[in-house]
């Protein structure tokens, strides 16, 4: 039949099958930092998986512990802070390290939140008792050093608080 339509000028439309995708499997087309590129090629290649297999892996655990983020309200609002400076508007952050620790479903984030602002509070006053010596104001180093003890004492009854919270879950 379609010889006929040929001879007598008549266009014939050839349809050609193409295969089904794999629906399971679609790619992201976005653009990513080429260092973090180059680390996901390096770490894929180490491990002697393919690429697509090691970057799937790696959105599934960075997603399982976002979503572990996301479960309290205060972790939630320090991602949120995250993202929006360092992968939106690309600002340089030194965050890192804490953003992967809120993650974690430990007490670290905390720890790491508590003690930058205690140790400044005990630094202030370790200077200050220091400088009253210097100057032989005793009772003005002896006032120091008390205070000194009292910010101490509740900063370490918090960390075993933390450890035992999280050695028995409560």
């Amino acid at each position: 039949m379609s010889v006929f339509k040929l001879k007598k000028g008549q266009k014939v439309r050839v349809q050609i099958e193409k295969s089904k995708k794999d629906e399971r499997k679609t790619q992201f087309n976005v653009v990513i930092d080429k260092k973090l590129k180059n680390r996901v090629k390096q770490i894929a290649k180490i491990c002697r998986i393919p690429l697509s297999s090691f970057m799937e892996h790696c959105i599934e655990v960075g997603l399982h512990y976002i979503e572990q983020t996301l479960r309290d309200d205060k972790k939630r609002k320090i991602l949120e802070e995250h993202l929006e400076m360092k992968h939106l508007l690309n600002k340089k952050t030194g965050d890192e390290e804490y953003i992967i620790r809120i993650a974690e479903n430990n007490s670290n984030w905390l720890l790491l939140e508590g003690v930058e602002r205690v140790l400044d509070r005990m630094r202030l006053l370790t200077r200050q008792a220091a400088e009253a010596g210097r100057a032989g104001n005793i009772k003005s180093m002896e006032r120091y050093q008390a205070e000194l003890f009292r910010e101490m004492v509740p900063f370490l009854n918090w960390i075993v608080d933390l450890k035992h919270r999280e050695e028995y879950g409560y």
